[in-house]
């Protein structure tokens, strides 16, 4: 059993949790909770630290993974595109297709800069040809994806 499963158990037996916690006092459940809150967020410090180390060694070996015949630990790599860039295809794009995939800049309690829904964009960029594409491939840019981590299934 993984200690994953055993906590799993452990967490959600009503039985458990009344015979241990039922008998605190009103001060002294408030204190368990201030304390394991406190453990909790060391030990989300150091998950975090673990992952930072773990992106480290990834980008160090220009890969996507970190190998295991025990563990899955991958970074999604995925792209994302700098609004701005797109302005050029508001002289490509007709006014029709424009209201697919524009909110154009206003102000409503704070100014709101034009959004474009990036998948109309690719989209009716390849519709419109070369000058739309060049427009919307220079807007792309590589982001680190989040860590995917977790125990490989056995068989």
């Amino acid at each position: 059993m993984t200690t994953s499963e055993t906590s799993k158990d452990y967490l959600y037996d009503d039985t458990y949790l009344k015979a241990t916690h039922g008998n605190l006092s009103d001060d002294e459940l408030l204190a368990q909770m201030e304390h394991i809150s406190g453990v909790l967020e060391g030990f989300k410090a150091s998950l975090g630290r673990l992952e930072q180390e773990a992106y480290r060694r990834i980008e160090e070996r220009g890969a996507t993974s970190i190998p295991s015949e025990t563990y899955i630990c991958e970074m999604e790599t995925g792209f994302k595109y700098d609004q701005p860039s797109f302005g050029p295809l508001k002289e490509v794009f007709n006014e029709v297709d424009l209201k697919k995939c524009l909110t154009p800049a206003h102000t409503e309690e704070v100014k709101v800069a034009d959004k474009w829904t990036t998948a109309t964009v690719k989209s009716l960029a390849n519709k419109y040809g070369s000058e739309a594409l060049r427009i919307f491939e220079n807007a792309r840019t590589e982001t680190r994806g989040r860590l995917v981590f977790k125990r490989r299934e056995t068989k």
